[in-house]
């Protein structure tokens, strides 16, 4: 879903889903946990590097990018450890 909104340069829709996928977290319906899900291709592989910061330089301001980026980076330390 990421690499192809970056791929067709649509951030704006990009943003919108994520954004009503952490609205839909802090209502009580329909109360949904899937923003978590949406972050979930960010973990310490170099792909999910690659992504995070295409999204990221396409979008420095966004939030969502920025989780994208921090997510990969938090799990860097575990990766190094392995020897990868």
């Amino acid at each position: 879903m990421v690499r192809d909104a970056l791929d067709h340069h649509r951030l704006a829709a990009l943003e919108a889903r994520f954004k009503a996928d952490l609205e839909r977290h802090f209502v009580k319906q329909p109360f949904s946990e899937i923003i978590h899900s949406d972050f979930v291709a960010f973990d310490a592989s170099q792909e999910a590097g690659r992504l995070s910061q295409r999204w990221l330089d396409q979008a420095p301001h966004s939030a969502f990018a920025l989780t994208a980026r921090g997510t990969t980076s938090a799990a860097w330390p575990g990766r190094l450890a392995a020897g990868m």
